[in-house]
């Protein structure tokens, strides 16, 4: 490709405009989320409570006392305000306050400590829908002291989350406190802190119906194991669940509320009585919220003139019109912005015409990532589809929307300021959008092209262009190169082309110089970036390509070029039709003889290094169906190692992008058992290498109907002998599957594999968990009834083997496919002391029983 390369990781997409000479890398003055101890992420924190943590690494964290006593924690956000736990303050009479103080810098409680403050409570606000009775939600309150804190290098504010971050599943995170060590245990004298990893939200909203059926509003976060172990306990309440950012500093993500107990496991939680069930820990979901912290930090600051109708922006926000115009903050000339602002504005201009933004001023403040004060602009009228981040003090060149509407979002923190900006919008023709992107061009529209600046004659040096296409929904976006002409160099480190495969991301899918002309890229979803350099020296013609849009159904079914990146077909992927066929008849069985010997062209073998853990069917060229339970506990460093392997002569073996565990899946009772991987780059689809079709939802297969699966037993590792032996199991009525596995039954769950036919079952050992049981439909065509599950010995032990039923689940696989993962955010007892002032701790204070979550 003439020194182009493909790869997945590189620089951050210099659309965040934070490039402003007098951004320094410096981070010693950082003002938020940085303590004097860098390294906090501990692997060796497995308990309640976690371990002594080291003095300086929490600066935020502040003891709430009572009479002398500890009884909440919470977190410095400014120089006079604390974000806590309202149900810390279920009095606020003046005479309790008067006996509450607010200590700074604390580490021992037994000592005094170097950088130790402490202060008394001016004004308490707890958000206006919490309420006592259901401290489920809203759980959350901040507290004005009386004076200024002296920062210092144990003493230092924590981030507030930006709207637009986010943390997802299986983040680790912190929390910390001088609460319990253990469920009902001693209060320590110093600090402590524990690891925990956030939970899915679907999962979070399930194991709380399983506590509260009847909770409505949820305002919370999970996080911590499901086993167990690692929690916040009585006393840690207020304190702020902290992540990492990815330039090092930490923001507070929740507001550590309840739990029902601590650290007790939440698997099976239903199958449990109600005294003995558990939960994860349980935060106040800051982002959530934010709205209403900035809010109150804004009426603090007490502005008159406020105009907005959201109180939330200190000038006139909303929907503006027209063919051109000013967008500003703030209204007047030689002002400073506000603290503490959310505005919006959203420009719309006829169908047909797009719109032309000019950064006229531009002055704010300066954060490498703009993680303090930033100016988002998207495409459309809301801030789905970004096009940049800006922030600094060197306005950011033009950015042209090729589409008829567009928002500007604007958030400030809770200190430092600047002259603000000034940005023109205007209303363009449509067909006067440049192909050359030379400053922003945003396209949503196909069949546009590209082209490097002044094509065909030389690009200019120096030169930094951007383009940020968006496909519509379910699509994803394709760029066809028919010229392409830059400096060769190694690495492309002169004049490059860089694809990206989303607006603030380090993750590249190609890198292209030279003077050959590439294949087709696609995207991995709908939006692709391009980004264009060029250095001071040679210039040569460029580049010049056409955008389109593909459908994602019809990029996977149908055929594609060989060589274009990232998605390569060969043969159209009829599902369920094998090229070649496995066993067919009884007598090709596991005692069989004669059988043939191949396996399923959907069969895949799971592998971490070189040690085989499953197997798996691919459903899509770039998804495997298999079991959880096959997947349940790997960290990111194993799923780097896991592979996936078809079979046949010429197998292909790729890694995994993205694991999926269903959110509901319980290990102890294997209910849920099923999981999706999606793979690095979809699998070319040849005759040993075609995708199992779907059932249709709740379809039904009657009973005795004989139904086929692989089997690899003995399999363990090297080279994977795809030649096996097929198996055919006749699928059991659930009466009597209930037989050989009373109370363990689920409606999730089917059996196959008849007691008196000797032999015929899957065994133990890895070889066949994930794998699936298919069944044959009228035209010949083969559909995918189950995942192999659990199975105690094999068929000669006269036990059938227990499957997942796909038909039950597949309306939730059809979801992940097709990218509508769940986004609910889900939210007993409080993490106050008893007899503090939340009141006493109730370890049995439930409703009645969920009755769970149905597919």
């Amino acid at each position: 490709m003439g020194g182009s390369r493909v790869k997945t990781t590189g620089v951050l997409l210099c659309l965040c405009y934070c490039l402003n000479t007098g951004i320094s890398d410096d981070l010693s003055g950082s003002k938020c989320g940085l303590p004097q101890i860098r390294n906090l992420l501990d692997g060796s924190l497995r308990i309640v409570g976690g371990l002594e943590a080291r003095y300086g690494s929490h600066p935020w964290l502040v003891s709430l006392r009572f009479r002398g006593s500890h009884f909440c924690g919470g977190a410095i956000l400014t120089e006079r305000w604390i974000l806590t736990a309202a149900h810390c303050f279920s009095i606020v009479s003046t005479n309790f306050l008067r006996n509450v103080n607010v200590v700074i810098g604390e580490y021992d409680q037994r000592v005094p400590d170097e950088e130790e403050q402490t202060f008394t409570v001016d004004t308490i606000k707890i958000h206006d829908k919490y309420q006592h009775a259901s401290p489920m939600s809203y759980d959350i309150a901040l507290l004005e002291i009386n004076g200024h804190i002296r920062l210092g290098p144990s003493v230092q504010p924590i981030c507030l989350p930006l709207p637009s971050e986010n943390f997802p599943p299986r983040t680790s995170c912190l929390v910390s406190g001088w609460g319990r060590t253990k469920e009902r245990g001693r209060l320590p004298a110093i600090l402590r802190e524990v690891q925990l990893e956030l939970v899915e939200p679907a999962k979070c909203k399930y194991v709380l119906q399983t506590l509260r059926p009847t909770q409505q509003a949820l305002t919370v976060l999970c996080a911590g194991p499901e086993r167990g172990g690692k929690d916040a306990c009585q006393g840690d309440s207020g304190g702020p669940l902290i992540c990492p950012r990815e330039d090092g500093h930490w923001a507070v993500v929740g507001v550590t509320s309840w739990g029902k107990g601590c650290g007790r496991s939440w698997i099976n939680n239903k199958a449990k009585s109600p005294a003995k069930r558990g939960s994860p820990g349980v935060f106040t979901d800051v982002k959530m919220l934010l709205p209403w912290i900035k809010m109150k930090l804004r009426e603090a600051d007490a502005n008159p003139k406020q105009r907005s109708k959201s109180r939330l922006c200190s000038v006139r926000d909303g929907p503006v019109s027209g063919s051109e115009g000013l967008i500003r903050n703030p209204s007047l000339p030689g002002h400073l912005y506000n603290n503490n602002e959310i505005c919006s504005w959203s420009i719309n201009v006829p169908i047909g015409r797009s719109i032309l933004l000019e950064f006229l001023e531009f002055d704010m403040e300066n954060d490498t990532l703009c993680h303090s004060d930033q100016l988002t602009v998207s495409v459309g009228a809301d801030s789905g589809r970004p096009i940049g981040r800006f922030c600094g003090s060197a306005p950011p060149p033009p950015v042209l929307i090729d589409y008829h509407s567009a928002s500007l979002h604007f958030v400030s923190d809770v200190s430092g300021t600047g002259n603000g900006f000034v940005v023109r919008f205007r209303s363009v023709e449509g067909n006067s959008v440049p192909a050359s992107g030379c400053g922003t061009v945003a396209l949503v529209q196909d069949q546009k092209a590209v082209q490097s600046l002044n094509y065909p004659q030389s690009y200019s040096n120096d030169s930094v262009c951007h383009w940020v296409i968006y496909a519509p929904k379910g699509h994803i976006v394709k760029l066809d190169f028919d010229d392409f002409d830059l400096e060769q160099s190694d690495d492309c480190e002169y004049d490059s082309l860089t694809v990206l495969g989303a607006v603030d991301t380090r993750e590249e899918i190609a890198v292209l110089c030279g003077r050959n002309v590439p294949p087709p890229i696609l995207s991995y979803d709908n939006v692709m970036v391009l980004q264009f350099t060029s250095d001071s020296t040679v210039t040569y013609r460029g580049f010049h390509a056409t955008v389109s849009f593909i459908s994602k159904i019809d990029l996977l079914d149908g055929e594609s070029e060989d060589d274009t990146v990232h998605y390569r077909h060969s043969l159209p992927d009829s599902c369920g039709m094998p090229h070649v066929r496995a066993a067919s008849t009884p007598s090709e069985s596991l005692e069989g003889e004669g059988a043939s010997r191949h396996a399923w062209p959907w069969d895949v073998r799971l592998s971490v290094n070189t040690k085989n853990i499953c197997y798996g069917a691919i459903i899509q060229p770039a998804w495997v169906l298999t079991a959880a339970h096959c997947l349940l506990g790997l960290e990111v460093q194993s799923l780097r190692s896991l592979s996936v392997e078809t079979g046949g002569p010429k197998n292909q073996r790729g890694g995994v992008r993205r694991l999926v565990l269903h959110p509901q899946y319980d290990p102890s009772s294997q209910d849920y058992d099923v999981a999706l991987l999606q793979l690095d780059s979809p699998l070319l689809i040849t005759e040993h290498a075609q995708s199992v079709c779907l059932p249709c939802s709740g379809q039904e297969v009657p009973p005795s109907q004989v139904c086929m699966l692989s089997s690899w037993e003995g399999q363990t590792g090297g080279p994977w002998n795809s030649t096996v032996e097929p198996l055919e199991v006749p699928l059991l009525s659930h009466a009597d599957c209930e037989r050989y596995n009373t109370g363990r039954l689920t409606p999730r769950m089917l059996c196959a594999g008849s007691p008196q036919h000797h032999g015929q079952d899957t065994c133990t050992g890895p070889g066949d968990s994930g794998g699936a049981l298919v069944c044959q439909t009228e035209d010949s065509g083969y559909f995918v009834l189950g995942v192999s599950s659990r199975r105690e010995g094999c068929g000669k032990f006269q036990r059938p083997g227990v499957y997942t039923s796909v038909p039950m689940l597949r309306d939730w696989i059809q979801e992940q496919l097709h990218g509508f993962l769940s986004t609910e955010d889900s939210a007993d007892s409080s993490r106050t002391l008893p007899g503090a002032a939340g009141g006493d701790y109730d370890d049995n204070n439930y409703g009645a029983e969920s009755s769970g979550e149905s597919c």
